[in-house]
Order: C-alpha cells, then sequence, then structure tokens
C-alpha cells in the first residue's frame, strides 16, 4: 500500500457520565498515529483529522434532523462517499468528499421494499451489521433504529464513480463532476462491489412467475450505455467468493462456480469431494486457491487440473483474513495454521483451548489473534509466538461482549463493548510496548479505513 489513511465514525449517542479519572485522553495515547481519518461528531459533523485528532477542520454539518445513514471509502483510498437523511418521507442526499471540496452529488428517495409487501428494516445510522464496511464499528442496531428505507451504495471499483439505488432505478455519478445517471430500471435493496471485476452483486425486488414480488441476488453487469441484470446463480454475500479483474469465483458446497466479466453464464471449474469453506485469487501467480477436507488446493486461472499444495492435518473450519499482509489463518480442530500466501510457507500454532475469531497484523508483520476463551465474557487477545509454536495470550481486559479492531498502522489494537450506545471508554493495547491503557472516548463508534483495497 503507498499509504494509510483512515476514516474514523463518531456517532452520537454519547453517555453523559465521565469516565474514570485516571483514564487517558485519546491524543495523548494514540499520538503516534498520525493517518487522516474522518471522524463523526456526536452532532453528526464530519471532521478530518489525523487519527490522533489533535487538529480537525469540518468537512460535513449535519441540517436540521438530517442524519447520516450510510458510508463508503473508495477502493483507491483518498475519498469516502455517504448519504443522508432526514426521515423516511425526506428525499436522500448523496455526498462525495475527502480529495475535494465536499458536495452533495445527488438527491432521490429511497427505496422502500414495504411498498412491496417485503417486511425490510435496516439501521438508520452505521452499525456492526453495515454490509462491506472496512474499518470497524461498536454501535448494534435495536428496534428503536430500524427503518424501512434500504441504503445501496458502493463505488466502482477504480474509485471513479458512485453507484446507488434509488426508488424507481440504479444510478451512478461520477465522482469528481457531473450529474448522475440511471443505468438499470430496477429496485435493488442492497448493493455489493465485486472488486476487483466491474460488477457488483445486488439483491433486488423481482416479479415471479406467480406474478409475486420477492428478493433474490443478481449480478449486475455495467454494458456500455445500459446496465443489465442476471441471476446470481448461489451467489450472495453469506458464500465464499473471490475475483480476479475478469473472473468472479464462489464456492456452494463443494462446487466452485464462475462467471467472466464479458459473459454472465456461470461455469462449474472445480467439484471437489469435500465442501469448500474458503478460497483465494492469487494475482502474483494468477491462479486460483481454496480449502477443501485436510487440504489446500490450487488451479490456474485460465483453468486446468487441481493440484494439492499440502495436507492440513484435520479439516479447515474457518479462515482468518487480514486487512493488510499475504498472511491467512487456517483454523483446525486444535491448530491455527499462519500461511503466507505466494511461499506456501505455514507454520502451525497450538491453540490452547482459544477459539481464534479475527486476525489483525501491524505493517511491521507482527500477528495477533482476537479469540473467545470458555467461560469469559469478554474476548482475549493473542500473540502468534512462531518461534514457541502457540498463541500466547496476552492478559486483556475481560470486556463483556467486546470487539477489537486494529488502528490504522495496526500498531494498536481497541477493544470496547458493542451495544446500542457508544462506549464511554476504549482499552487500547500498544503492540510495541505490550501495555493497555484507558483511554477516554473522544466521541466516535467506529472507523471506515481509506487505505487502497
Amino acid at each position: 500500500m503507498s499509504r494509510a489513511i483512515g476514516l474514523a465514525i463518531v456517532l452520537g449517542l454519547i453517555h453523559s457520565p465521565a469516565a474514570g479519572a485516571s483514564a487517558a485522553t485519546w491524543e495523548a495515547a494514540l499520538a503516534a498515529e498520525t493517518d487522516t481519518v474522518v471522524f463523526i461528531a456526536a452532532d453528526g459533523a464530519l471532521w478530518k483529522a489525523p487519527f490522533h485528532l489533535a487538529v480537525r477542520e469540518t468537512l460535513w454539518s449535519p441540517r436540521g434532523e438530517e442524519q447520516l445513514s450510510r458510508l463508503r471509502s473508495s477502493p483507491d483510498g483518498p475519498r469516502v462517499a455517504w448519504i443522508s437523511r432526514a426521515d423516511d418521507a425526506d428525499t436522500t442526499r448523496l455526498w462525495i468528499g475527502g480529495r475535494r471540496q465536499t458536495a452533495p452529488r445527488a438527491r432521490y428517495f429511497a427505496p422502500e421494499p414495504r411498498q412491496f409487501g417485503s417486511l425490510h428494516f435496516e439501521p438508520r445510522t452505521p452499525t456492526v451489521e453495515d454490509p462491506d464496511f472496512d474499518g470497524a464499528r461498536w454501535l448494534t442496531p435495536n428496534a428503536m433504529v430500524l427503518r424501512p428505507s434500504a441504503n445501496p451504495l458502493a463505488w466502482l471499483w477504480d474509485g471513479s464513480s458512485v453507484v446507488f439505488g434509488t426508488q424507481d432505478d440504479l444510478a451512478v455519478v461520477a465522482a469528481d463532476s457531473g450529474r448522475a445517471r440511471e443505468v438499470c430500471v430496477a429496485l435493488i435493496i442492497e448493493l455489493h462491489a465485486l472488486d476487483p471485476t466491474s460488477l457488483f452483486l445486488g439483491r433486488v425486488m423481482v416479479q415471479n412467475q406467480r406474478g409475486q414480488i420477492v428478493e433474490d441476488w443478481h449480478l449486475i453487469y455495467p454494458f456500455p450505455g445500459r446496465w443489465r441484470l442476471f441471476p446470481a446463480f448461489g451467489l450472495d454475500p453469506g458464500r465464499p467468493w473471490t475475483a480476479s479483474s475478469t473472473t468472479v469465483w464462489w464456492a456452494s458446497g463443494a462446487k466452485i462456480r464462475a462467471v467472466r466479466v464479458h459473459d454472465p453464464a456461470p461455469t462449474v471449474e472445480v467439484e471437489s469431494q469435500d465442501p469448500v469453506p474458503w478460497l483465494h485469487y492469487d494475482p502474483s501467480r494468477r491462479e486460483l486457491q481454496w480449502a477443501a477436507g485436510r487440504r489446500l488446493f490450487r488451479r490456474a486461472e485460465e483453468g486446468g487440473a487441481p493440484s494439492a499444495i499440502r495436507g492440513l492435518g484435520s479439516e479447515v473450519q474457518a479462515v482468518l483474513e487480514p486487512r493488510r499482509g499475504a498472511l491467512r489463518g487456517l483454523v483446525t480442530a486444535n491448530s491455527l495454521l499462519l500461511w503466507e500466501n505466494g511461499t506456501d510457507g505455514v507454520r502451525a500454532l497450538s491453540l490452547g483451548g482459544l477459539s481464534p475469531v479475527s486476525l489483525l497484523m501491524t505493517r511491521g508483520g507482527e500477528a495477533y489473534v482476537a479469540a473467545r476463551r470458555p467461560g469469559r465474557k469478554g474476548p482475549v487477545l493473542a500473540r502468534a509466538d512462531t518461534s514457541r509454536g502457540v498463541l500466547a495470550p496476552i492478559e486483556t481486559p475481560n470486556v463483556r461482549g467486546g470487539l477489537v479492531y486494529a488502528s490504522p498502522s495496526g500498531a494498536y489494537i481497541v477493544l470496547a463493548p458493542a451495544g446500542p450506545r457508544v462506549p464511554e471508554t476504549f482499552q487500547v493495547y500498544d503492540t510495541r510496548s505490550g501495555t493497555w491503557t484507558e483511554v477516554v472516548n473522544p466521541g466516535f463508534s467506529g472507523w471506515e479505513l481509506l487505505e487502497p483495497r
């Protein structure tokens, strides 16, 4: 990555009681974290500032009852798009900012599936349930914050334009200038970019053969002039998938299927003897890699017979993929296998009773794991000790329902409880000193990274 920019999101709902007197300030504890971020203040304003928040500038301020609904960082890093509205009867505003002066780029009515008999509700502001967020969230939604408006929003793979859904169609607007244009007449209620291809996956309200309006997943092809929808043939965000610039592969049970950017007809690429819980495209080798049963496999992007990379001893139960780096964590019954993509080297770490949840990497290549432990209310942080072949638990504050995220550089690991309110304090682990610090929350509930993906 050429540079590191982060986006921190601060939502309101701040507790009024003061934190403990011993807690450090965010500015002091995170002074070394200089990546540029955008905070959402308690009043909903956006501040552009270094991650340590020593200085700031106002990027955007809501008017009246207007609230932030969703936001997405651009895949190339420097910009962010967000949508806002006051309520479901109000028009939705699309904004783009970060590189140049913030400007409203479109105004429209959001999709409401209930108009077609579908019971669809989403949180009115960003939460842990946001699809495809790239950073951190701690707010969890409850019934009081659910709204019937859908919020489909995504970037084109190259960061040149933003794609969004309205009550009538799918539209696109260039990031720098120009008016939005309608590209497909369809009611799309969820949108996922299949980067690095130009394709999208959308959950669409369609009419079935009985004349009923139902929700179904479709592939969206941005053909010149008009974009077209094609059946997704089992691809949905919950399935393992990966992509090159020209092909999207996904696993359905023991089969791996694919579509090409020039051909929406799916093909069966691999028929395995065992279910495929994970697959990955390696651009350096131009090959597809996947786990099945007790082995890792590879195959050239263009096709051909699969070959085994190595055996694993036991079946892969989950795969942990960090935000940066070539390391992957393959979780088996008793071990965490750190597989370095590109070298095929595997280092086995004994779990020691831990159940890994996420893999966190520093820019220096150190690996940390957030894990669950039986009988404990909060997560445990552990260091990947490859010299001893173990996950070495770090004494971790017991935060019930806590979620763990790395700072933009990975030098700090931030722990706080997820819930309907913004936490008063964070527990921050400094990977260089090996110490925890309680830090007063200056008023945010997460962040969205603006590093190139």
